[in-house]
């Protein structure tokens, strides 16, 4: 069989679907599902972080999921490198940046030692590499995107931008929105939250997990400051907040399916334009 796209792309807010029809589309053209959602990465909090269970990874191939531990950093161009080597796939998750970086071109370029001992002995970085690139936009405390850009410009001579040779991929873009996803959001809060907290408590607090909305909540439940009722309508609200964000950053993107209801899924279309 022949295929017109060897990526596939599901993308969309929080809880609209993403994993349901990932894994039957995933199933009909035999394509692994391969993770683009920066929270699951995480080897801790699956459960808050909605990703797929291990019954669901057993029905289809899936891959960087929940493979790093939480204090472990991993770089946009760590996953470029990882998903290259998987030659169909299907990218699922909300993560934006990871999306619109995809399409745009990343540049790969490997780091030489040199550039990082001289790097190392740099005594103010952020000084540094504004004299090297005025026009970056960037916090003088952002030690790791600080170290990345000097590691890159004094590599290359170019900032990420300019840089010419960027590795892309041809994608088929399938956007989900649910229309009910308020309900399906709420609905999904009330049925991990137990489970959620149990996780917490096994794997304890770590503030490089602050990223995964509802784990603050969680922190603040187990320590008395709220009741559940609050934590579970604080969750709620967040989750809400953040699709909102989603929906507005997503809208740029050039989507070949549009989806605003999973159970009404024209799974023949998307094959018709996806096989030779």
């Amino acid at each position: 069989m022949s295929y017109k796209y060897k990526t596939i792309v599901i993308t969309g807010p929080t809880g609209s679907g993403k994993t349901q029809i990932s894994i039957e589309l995933g199933k009909l053209l035999c394509y692994p599902i391969v993770n683009m959602d920066s929270k699951q990465f995480y080897n801790s909090n699956k459960i808050l972080s909605a990703s797929p269970t291990d019954l669901e990874k057993n029905t289809i191939p899936h891959f960087l999921f929940n493979h790093i531990p939480y204090n472990q950093k991993y770089s946009l161009g760590q996953w470029v490198e990882d998903i290259r080597n998987i030659d169909k796939k299907i990218l699922v998750g909300g993560s934006i940046f990871y999306l619109k970086s995809l399409m745009a071109g990343i540049p790969i370029v490997n780091i030489s030692t040199e550039t990082k001992n001289f790097i190392n002995n740099i005594t103010d970085k952020y000084n540094y590499l504004k004299s090297l690139i005025p026009n970056t936009f960037i916090h003088q405390n952002d030690e790791y995107r600080i170290n990345r850009l000097l590691e890159f410009y004094i590599e290359t001579g170019y900032d990420f931008h300019t840089f010419p040779n960027k590795y892309k991929e041809d994608m088929y873009i399938i956007y989900i929105d649910a229309k009910n996803i308020e309900q399906r959001i709420i609905q999904r809060t009330n049925n991990i939250f137990n489970s959620a907290v149990s996780e917490f408590l096994v794997y304890g607090y770590h503030k490089e997990l602050e990223v995964i909305i509802g784990y603050k909540d969680i922190y603040e439940y187990i320590n008395g400051n709220v009741n559940m009722e609050s934590c579970i309508n604080n969750i709620n609200i967040n989750t809400l907040n953040y699709v909102k964000y989603q929906r507005k950053t997503l809208n740029s993107v050039k989507c070949n399916y549009y989806i605003d209801d999973i159970n009404k899924i024209d799974y023949n279309k998307i094959l018709s334009e996806i096989i030779l």
